[in-house]
């Protein structure tokens, strides 16, 4: 019997096993099962990480302290020797009468109270050049540091390789159902006979989880990246207005992200506007050399949002011996590592995790699971 069983091993369930190792578990008493679905949101080609992932800059939640500890996982990785991740400035155009109103107004509100290790300010479009290669038309631009343009894949599975290295087993198979037994001791059994029995349940599995808990207000996002190949065209900044561009550490752009609802069998519906086509006209906003820039990849995936945009991390109301950590959004590299490092030390130590993405802020008759797949 291992003593932690993680399902899914995207960007969550790596990190999460991180943790667990960080607060003092063997490597040997932690395991993945995954059945490596390419939609998932921390399967994508290239990622964004910055302090302000929304329409404003005024913090919310846990944001000061999500970023911080994302960052310093990315600045980690980094010092360990893992290279396809790079630090930009990011700039945002204001030219939008609403969303650049926010955003000039909110910079303004708490320019004052920001943490000595964020740089920034609004400047008129003609000292943009100071950046480098800023190829807009904007009258005038909030720009910030730092910001980090990531391979997300690479890094998942950079990650997946050390921990395999330190022990943590990894199990290739999709997990269809569970059982929760208390004979001899409590443990949780698999489909499969291959896979050890654990005495501890995560359940890290991204879109997937609304299968498991159909009665928990989740919902799907699904969207699409490009990779574009830029020739020898420039760009030395992350521009971001309602998309953004930004160059990776390959030499490609990355150019996002579309928005579609996932039709019922969890797919891109037939009547969603063709991927590179939008991506391009996207992109051409920030970047006119987006209209004749070839595709050199188009990567789409699903991402898992709660109600209230909050994170579910936390243990299962009503289900003994499990948690959940996941419904993560867009913002999955922004968040995962933070709420990992608070559910490993809720698990390991006992320590209290942030009401805002505790799963008991919801009611434990919503969290019925499906018959299907867990079995009590």
């Amino acid at each position: 019997m291992v003593r932690y069983a993680i399902v899914g091993a995207g960007l969550a369930g790596v990190r999460l096993a991180t943790a667990l190792l960080r607060h003092g578990v063997s490597g040997t008493d932690v395991m993945l099962v995954d059945a490596d679905d390419p939609r998932r949101g921390s399967g994508a080609p290239a990622a964004i990480l910055h302090p302000f992932p929304g329409r404003t800059i005024t913090p919310k939640g846990d944001g000061w302290a999500e970023f911080r500890r994302a960052r310093q996982w990315l600045e980690g990785a980094r010092d360990l020797g893992f290279k396809s991740v790079d630090q930009l400035p990011m700039v945002r155009p204001l030219d939008d009468p609403e969303v650049g109103a926010k955003l000039r107004n909110s910079w303004m509100d708490v320019e004052s109270d920001l943490p000595s290790s964020i740089d920034g300010g609004i400047v008129p479009g003609t000292e943009l050049a100071r950046f480098g290669s800023v190829p807009t038309d904007a009258g005038s631009a909030l720009w910030y540091r730092p910001a980090y343009v990531v391979d997300l894949n690479a890094l998942v599975r950079w990650r997946a390789e050390q921990l395999a290295a330190e022990g943590v087993a990894f199990f290739e198979q999709r997990v269809e159902s569970l059982q929760f037994r208390t004979s001899p001791a409590p443990h949780w059994r698999f489909n499969s006979d291959e896979i050890p029995i654990a005495r501890e349940l995560v359940l890290s599995a991204g879109y997937g989880l609304h299968r498991w808990f159909p009665e928990i207000a989740t919902s799907g996002t699904g969207g699409e990246l490009g990779i574009f190949r830029p020739g020898s065209r420039q760009l030395d900044v992350i521009l971001n207005a309602s998309g953004h561009i930004a160059p990776t550490p390959g030499g490609d752009w990355v150019v996002g992200s579309t928005w579609w609802s996932p039709s019922n069998r969890g797919g891109r519906p037939e009547d969603a506007p063709e991927p590179a086509r939008s991506l391009r006209r996207k992109g051409a906003r920030l970047h006119s050399a987006l209209d004749s820039m070839p595709a050199r990849e188009i990567w789409s995936g699903i991402r898992l949002s709660f109600g209230d945009h909050q994170p579910l991390s936390g243990p299962i109301p009503g289900i003994e011996h499990a948690h959940v950590l996941g419904a993560f959004g867009s913002t999955g590299l922004y968040r995962t590592a933070f709420h990992a490092e608070q559910l490993a030390g809720f698990m390991v130590h006992g320590h209290e995790l942030p009401q805002l993405a505790d799963p008991r802020r919801i009611s434990t008759q919503k969290w019925s699971p499906n018959p299907a797949f867990i079995h009590r």
